[in-house]
């Protein structure tokens, strides 16, 4: 354990909850984006001892696999390439995505039989945890697609203690598309949540199906940070032909050679 932690020695000056978005994970797989993380920020790299990560897996209950080893290969293109996050390799399983984030949609929130019940208590559960066991030390939540509407719903529910969460970071999120606007209906920043930072590649998919719309025109109390951001083409050349820029996109943020989208998150949020 690091020395030189602002808490003292031996503590964890910063807990990093990472919820994922459709798909199928399984437990560890929030190592390629760790790895991808610390590359662009010398001072995680050097004090990694000073952050703890926790994971959220909700898979629907035929894809949840926890008792799974982590994924050893993150190839894809590059040695480090979160290859759980482009898994997308055929219409079909772009198609399989999409019937997921149906069936969460169609599902009741308030039914403990559902899977979208599930999802949310799961995410609620393991941020409670965090915060009760960590109230000292900084906690951020990071959910990528489908991810940021398990997030927000759980965070909305968890409800206190206020601003428990030091920053809450949306990644590719479909917050403000109608079908999710239509289901969930809360319109700001969740009470436990003391900053909002939303991150979007403008050649997203997720993005391009707002129709023009920034998230904040949905929502109060974003910041937004909407902008064409690198992505590396030789890593999309197996991708559908369907939206091939915005899935690449979509699915680009946590490569090890975005250092806009680490570089921001590690520079101005998760360092101490």
């Amino acid at each position: 354990m690091n020395e030189s932690t602002p808490h003292g020695p031996g503590r964890i000056s910063t807990h990093i909850v990472y919820v994922h978005g459709v798909g199928k994970h399984r437990k560890g797989y929030g190592q390629c984006w760790w790895n991808a993380l610390v590359c662009n920020s010398k001072i995680i790299c050097e004090n990694q001892a000073d952050y703890a990560r926790h994971e959220v897996l909700w898979n629907r209950k035929d894809k949840y696999v926890p008792e799974a080893d982590p994924p050893t290969d993150c190839r894809h293109g590059h040695p480090d390439f979160p290859q759980n996050w482009i898994e997308l390799a055929s219409l079909a399983d772009f198609r399989r995505g999409e019937a997921d984030l149906c069936e969460y949609l169609a599902a009741d929130a308030s039914d403990p039989k559902s899977f979208r019940y599930e999802a949310i208590e799961r995410c609620k559960e393991t941020i409670k945890q965090v915060i009760d066991l960590h109230d000292d030390a900084k906690i951020v939540v990071i959910g990528h697609s489908m991810g940021t509407v398990v997030s927000f719903e759980a965070l909305h529910q968890l409800g206190s203690p206020q601003d428990a969460i030091h920053a809450w970071i949306t990644i590719g999120t479909p917050l403000a598309w109608r079908a999710v606007r239509r289901d969930v209906k809360q319109r700001s920043r969740p009470s436990v949540v003391k900053r909002w930072v939303n991150i979007m590649d403008e050649q997203d998919f997720a993005h391009k199906l707002n129709l023009g719309k920034e998230i904040t025109d949905f929502y109060s109390e974003v910041e937004d940070f909407t902008e064409d951001l690198p992505v590396v083409s030789d890593n999309c050349h197996d991708l559908p032909r369907v939206f091939p820029r915005g899935l690449c996109a979509h699915m680009h943020y946590f490569h090890s050679t975005n250092a806009k989208v680490n570089g921001d998150i590690a520079g101005h949020i998760l360092q101490p």
